[in-house]
């Protein structure tokens, strides 16, 4: 419903403005309300709760960097997967958070950096098929 997509991109911003001010010393915090944002990524949920969920993911690994691999077991597989999402808007938030892994992740992450280009190259190998 285009309602509760509204309240859910405000709450993402909230979080947003949170995680960019406070960092590290947030999560306890947003540990509370995590297992909410756990749900909003599974696959049968609407693309816009799945599209604001990874936008709060995103802040969470770009303002915690290598802090934020504690919580991967709850979103870097969806993360992974909406890589090719049918819908726009959730594979860019995906894209998103795995340049943030890139950028801000730190060696844990390794192992997920090394795997990405096969499926950055996905796109281009439908294109010239």
């Amino acid at each position: 419903d285009e309602e509760d997509a509204y309240v859910l991109s405000k709450i993402a911003d909230v979080l947003h403005s949170f995680f960019g001010t406070h960092k590290e010393s947030f999560l306890p915090v947003f540990e509370q309300i995590m297992p909410y944002f756990v749900k909003l990524l599974l696959p049968d949920r609407p693309w816009s709760d799945r599209q604001w969920a990874l936008c709060v993911w995103d802040d969470v690994i770009e303002h915690t960097g290598p802090v934020s691999f504690k919580y991967k077991e709850f979103f870097l597989e969806q993360m992974v997967a909406s890589i090719t999402d049918k819908t726009a808007e959730v594979r860019q938030a995906a894209g998103y958070g795995i340049g943030m892994i890139g950028q801000h992740g730190g060696e844990l992450y390794a192992d997920v950096c090394a795997g990405m280009h096969k499926l950055w190259l996905w796109p281009a190998q439908i294109f010239f098929l």
